[in-house]
């Protein structure tokens, strides 16, 4: 399965591409057809300040075995815009003793820089939120990485309506 934005996402001021519209944002599963581009990603993500870790190609590769492999600890997911692979993302799931419910951990969401600020993480967040609607969701972030708290907490205090959501998301067929 996969998810079409048919409406396009609005970009903001802060993006380089504030004066488009991504038109065919793509969110699907991961494959393994993908794996040199989220590798490619994942060397620059885990380089970042934005991680705590620098990671090794060996967990790279377990991870996105994992991923392509339908795990049920690990979700991959690629972002493609008019077919060029633009980010990704890798859900952990695990269950919360403390909240009696299963858990979601966002573990790895990365958008190369031209894409960032286009909306393309709140289309994962809303596809997500809506997978799992009963879930408790984590996201860390380490304090170099202050942008993502600040866009996390700005979407966050956004709301969409059930029309909109709508509007936003049409579902292949499986």
């Amino acid at each position: 399965w996969s998810f079409q934005n048919v409406n396009g996402l609005p970009t903001t001021d802060k993006s380089p591409m504030r004066n488009k519209r991504i038109m065919s944002l793509i969110i699907r599963k991961m494959e393994e057809r993908d794996r040199a581009d989220v590798l490619d990603m994942m060397r620059v993500f885990y380089s970042s300040p934005a991680v705590f870790t620098n990671g090794s190609e060996e967990i790279f590769n377990a991870d996105i075995d994992e991923c392509v492999a339908d795990s049920p600890y690990l979700e991959g997911y690629i972002f493609e815009v008019l077919g060029e692979v633009v980010g990704y993302g890798m859900l952990a799931k695990s269950f919360s003793t403390e909240f009696g419910k299963s858990c979601i951990w966002i573990e790895d969401l990365y958008i190369k820089k031209p894409y960032r600020g286009c909306g393309i993480g709140s289309a994962f967040f809303k596809l997500i939120g809506e997978k799992y609607a009963y879930h408790l969701f984590r996201l860390e972030a380490e304090e170099e990485n202050e942008q993502l708290s600040i866009d996390v907490d700005e979407e966050a205090s956004e709301e969409t309506t059930e029309e909109e959501a709508e509007e936003l998301y049409v579902p292949d067929e499986e």
